[in-house]
């Protein structure tokens, strides 16, 4: 069956001058500076679970063609919600071969590339989750375009895998608070909050954490919360809260009829 491309270009029309701060700068991964936008309409593109079906494959050209159009576009910044390579088993040293030439790809898109933890990338285990840490500098966090702030959580910790708690949990509350007043909050992550193929949330393990999330994100009017680890397509609202799974990032797609695939455009106006 052909595979279908699932890209995400979003333009978002910054409205006023509320601030938007943090403390805990998440690393941007390409060496392209962020240039901070105006006051008008600027764009951002959103990807995920991109990686080959094995480590000693190249990658999926899906993938490949979606960087060719960021080149085109010329967005502002890429968010990435991960699954970037197959990471599980295999040597350490092979590990770090392929975190190598996914950073060598990442490294010539000319965007702003900012990249949340997948499972295949810390594959719970802590040696590859030092290393990560070692090599990106920090594996959560957030950082502003203009009068937009974007937070990326890390759904993979050690020991915590399939929830967002302790220190990282203390530190969300305490950014969203911080930036209440920005003209729009954007959380991208890897595992999905509210399932898209299994109702009873087994991407997120603990569903009492989850609706501690999503208390949070209604309370300070999260725009959207984007998310992978299912690869498909998933649009939905919860208490005004936007929910997507943008995983068609050319993994081997879930074969979901009720779910759509497609090059996307959306406008926000804020």
């Amino acid at each position: 069956m052909k595979k279908s491309v699932l890209t995400f270009v979003l333009f978002i029309l910054l409205a006023g001058a509320a601030s938007a701060v943090t403390d805990l700068p998440f690393p941007n991964l390409s060496g392209t500076n962020l240039v901070q936008p105006g006051q008008d309409e600027f764009t951002f593109v959103v990807l995920g679970d991109f990686r080959p079906a094995r480590r000693d494959i190249p990658y999926p050209r899906a993938f490949t063609r979606m960087l060719d159009e960021v080149g085109v576009i010329h967005p502002s910044l890429v968010l990435s919600v991960k699954d970037a390579y197959y990471g599980y088993g295999g040597s350490f040293q092979r590990f770090k071969n392929e975190v190598a030439r996914f950073l060598g790809l990442v490294r010539s898109v000319d965007a702003p590339f900012y990249n949340a933890i997948g499972n295949h990338e810390a594959t719970d285990d802590p040696a590859r989750e030092t290393y990560l840490k070692q090599l990106y500098g920090r594996l959560y966090g957030s950082f502003d375009a203009g009068t937009i702030h974007f937070i990326a959580l890390d759904t993979e910790e050690k020991g915590q895998v399939g929830m967002i708690s302790g220190l990282q949990l203390a530190w969300l509350k305490k950014d969203l608070e911080a930036n209440k007043n920005a003209d729009g909050i954007f959380v991208f992550l890897h595992r999905p909050l509210f399932s898209a193929e299994n109702p009873g949330g087994t991407a997120f393990k603990d569903t009492a954490n989850r609706d501690v999330l999503h208390g949070l994100f209604r309370h300070y009017k999260v725009k959207t919360v984007f998310a992978g680890h299912e690869h498909l397509f998933d649009d939905r609202v919860k208490d005004g809260v936007r929910y997507m799974i943008v995983g068609g990032g050319g993994a081997l797609r879930f074969p979901s009829p009720r779910h759509r695939a497609g090059f996307i455009s959306t406008p926000w106006s804020l």
